[in-house]
């Protein structure tokens, strides 16, 4: 599925969770972490990027949700090769990143309320190269635009402060298998995220 597939999935689902009786709408934004990785052929080191994201959903049972993410980060990555020629790279790399959640929420005590999530999409990373030095990258293994199946789970917490008006805060992890054609061998690969925002609706 394509990246212009899935923004029309995206939209579809968004005006649905807000058509119903019991839905919300949140915006924000954070940091998000990728793995460091170092093997005997080579070195990858992922600076810490920022990160906005947008969730709608709707109420499936008192206390269950179930609704959109999407997330945009663009980290830069140093990869470097074990060579005697001291070859390394200088990329960036975008990644947008849907998943379909459900979410099992608390109920509100004093303003606040908990919840914990957990969901699967897509995520789609397109590198760029910035920089290059001598041959990183072997023959036909140049990074190219990648679309991964990825599984998140994380939780939050909100904190009402007008009606219908919460700001929250959340801890996400995004796994997925590794950008084969960056990293090497295909392994699990986690993206942990912070996010803060502002919910609307119930």
């Amino acid at each position: 599925m394509n990246l212009a597939r899935l923004f029309l999935l995206f939209v579809f689902c968004l005006f649905a969770a807000l058509s119903s009786e019991a839905q919300y709408i949140a915006v924000g934004g954070g940091v998000v972490s990728s793995e460091d990785r170092t093997e005997p052929a080579f070195s990858t080191n992922f600076k810490r990027s920022g990160l906005i994201a947008v969730d709608a959903g709707a109420s499936v049972f008192p206390f269950l949700t179930a609704g959109v993410h999407y997330s945009f980060t663009k980290p830069e990555v140093l990869f470097r090769r074990a060579d005697s020629f001291g070859s390394s790279a200088f990329l960036n790399v975008g990644t947008h990143t849907f998943t379909f959640d459900a979410r099992l929420r608390t109920p509100t005590i004093a303003g606040w309320r908990l919840y914990g999530l957990a969901g699967a999409g897509m995520a789609r990373y397109n590198p760029e190269i910035e920089q290059e030095v001598e041959t990183p990258f072997p023959p036909g293994t140049r990074p190219e635009s990648e679309t991964r199946p990825v599984f998140t789970f994380g939780g939050g917490v909100e904190r009402s402060i007008f009606p219908l008006v919460r700001l929250k805060f959340e801890a996400r992890d995004y796994v997925s298998s590794s950008l084969g054609r960056l990293l090497g061998r295909e392994e699990t690969w986690h993206r942990v995220a912070f996010i803060g925002g502002v919910v609307i609706g119930k």
